[in-house]
């Protein structure tokens, strides 16, 4: 096998991989962002339900207007994510996800919008008496805050990283054991041609000379391939028909007859027949090698 069959190979195993592996991991996303965004959506409507029906907040119709504008494009990606042709909607997906994802912290600021009103007095009492020996560590919690997100993020990145390199070595070795059959298929094919045409080669042999044996075997592979089976109408093929004639000088041809053949034949089973009939040749074979010299007339 040559090293550009091989290279070819390998190019055609690596884009199978990577046709695979992006159908994967493209509904994999996808299955992602459909329970983030289910999820967000039931999120923002307990928000809703907990600061309007236990708070015992005042009903504004704006207020309510604006808190309801998150659940809505909530939903709109839930729609277009589960029921949407990913090829035909993946701009308009994108830009959903990009506004849902920006409008949470917004929904989230308006929600709680009337609990800081009420209480932003006193919570700036209590900043200042906390924080009034070092500014400086109003920015501590923020920061400790910032790094433990930045740490859960690098862990769960790490995590799909190795589960989608565990995916594509299982597909990888899914692939070569695929195209392993594939060879060994191919493999055991020739193996029985080959035993079929060996014992062809023995059959032929046992029938006809072995001189003969190359010109009749070609002779049979040029008619059967040259023929045209779905063209012939009522023609038929003609094996068998060609006589291969071979040639010689001072040639003596013995008959022999054997006498009383039919009652011998009435007397013997076919088993026994055949064997006597064939102890007969053989004699007359070892008979005609013994006498070859001589020219029989």
């Amino acid at each position: 096998m040559s090293t550009t069959t091989l290279i070819d190979e390998e190019q055609q195993q690596r884009q199978q991989v990577r046709s695979a592996l992006l159908r994967h991991w493209t509904w994999l996303d996808r299955a992602r962002l459909h329970t983030f965004h289910f999820w967000l959506f039931v999120y923002s409507l307990a928000q809703i339900f907990l600061f309007h029906y236990l708070c015992h907040r005042v009903w504004s119709f704006v207020y309510v207007f604006f808190c309801a504008i998150f659940p809505a494009l909530v939903l709109a990606s839930i729609v277009l994510i589960r029921y949407g042709r990913l090829e035909f909607s993946r701009k308009r997906l994108r830009w959903f996800s990009l506004i849902s994802s920006v409008s949470f912290p917004v929904f989230l600021w308006l929600i709680h919008l009337p609990l800081i009103s009420e209480f932003r007095v006193k919570q700036e009492r209590i900043a200042e008496l906390a924080f009034s020996e070092s500014p400086i560590l109003a920015v501590i919690p923020l920061f400790i805050y910032q790094l433990i997100v930045l740490i859960v993020g690098i862990i769960c990145d790490s995590n799909s990283a190795s589960s989608r390199q565990a995916i594509a070595q299982k597909l990888t070795e899914a692939i070569q054991r695929r195209d392993e059959l594939e060879q060994l298929k191919n493999r055991q094919e020739d193996e029985w041609k080959s035993d079929i045409t060996f014992r062809s080669d023995q059959l032929l042999l046992s029938v006809i000379p072995p001189y003969l044996t190359d010109k009749v075997s070609k002779s049979i592979f040029a008619t059967s391939s040259a023929a045209d089976f779905s063209k012939q109408g009522t023609t038929q093929m003609k094996l068998f028909h060609e006589l291969h004639v071979q040639v010689h000088d001072n040639v003596s041809i013995l008959f022999a007859d054997i006498v009383n053949f039919t009652q011998l034949a009435a007397q013997l089973v076919a088993k026994d027949l055949v064997k006597t009939l064939n102890e007969l040749y053989s004699k007359f074979d070892a008979d005609a090698q013994a006498n070859f010299e001589i020219n029989l007339t």
